[in-house]
């Protein structure tokens, strides 16, 4: 853990395509060599995330929407499609959810 998340290793990550979560990783060589990694880490402390029983099975599921929605138009290419679907499971995951 301590390696993960050392600042050595955060200043990297961008390079992989992750994203680091410390604030501290924005130093001046990293804004200019990762510009598009530094609003994420400036907006550190605005970020959250909801209290609910939905956004498990809506993003964490192996089987979930969001996860189904991303394979979808990523690699079948078929963007409006795969929202489509995701909205209708995101639905019925929210009725179905804190009740």
């Amino acid at each position: 853990m301590r390696f993960c998340l050392a600042i050595e290793q955060q200043t990297e990550l961008p390079a992989g395509g992750y994203t680091p979560i410390r604030s501290d990783a924005a130093t001046e060589e990293f804004r200019q060599r990762f510009p598009h990694a530094v609003a994420p880490l400036e907006n550190l402390d605005a970020g959250y995330a909801p209290l609910s029983l939905s956004y498990n099975r809506i993003y964490n599921q192996s089987d979930g929407p969001w996860l189904e929605m991303f394979r979808t138009a990523v690699f079948d290419g078929e963007v409006d499609a795969a929202m489509e679907n995701a909205q209708s499971r995101y639905d019925q995951i929210l009725r179905q959810g804190d009740a």
